[in-house]
């Protein structure tokens, strides 16, 4: 349920950055998953932005994407250039079940 919560939260997250700034006239979300890994994508068309800024002062809502995947040990990505849309890729290990083998 944890991963579920936290899906559910991120995608939140990365979709209200795209309505409040994004200016995209399409954005996606795609979940995908395998046994030991959940792969969260969020993708906009929109005026993108520099993502070597993009964790910094005044983005609180990136900054709680990447604390929310810190505490589950995940990775966050962000991918964009000005005016050609951004992706965040989150990468969440799949915690195994108590008596699962690993």
């Amino acid at each position: 349920m944890e991963i579920q919560t936290a899906l559910l939260r991120l995608s939140q997250g990365a979709m209200s950055n795209v309505v409040r700034h994004a200016h995209a006239q399409h954005a996606t979300i795609r979940i995908l998953r395998d046994d030991d890994y959940v792969h969260l994508q969020v993708t906009d068309d929109g005026i993108g932005m520099d993502p070597d800024a993009s964790f910094g002062e005044g983005s609180f809502g990136l900054q709680a994407i990447r604390q929310r995947v810190d505490e589950l040990a995940g990775e966050v990505s962000l991918t964009s250039k000005p005016g050609e849309g951004t992706i965040v890729d989150v990468i969440l290990p799949i915690p195994r079940s108590q008596g699962e083998p690993s």
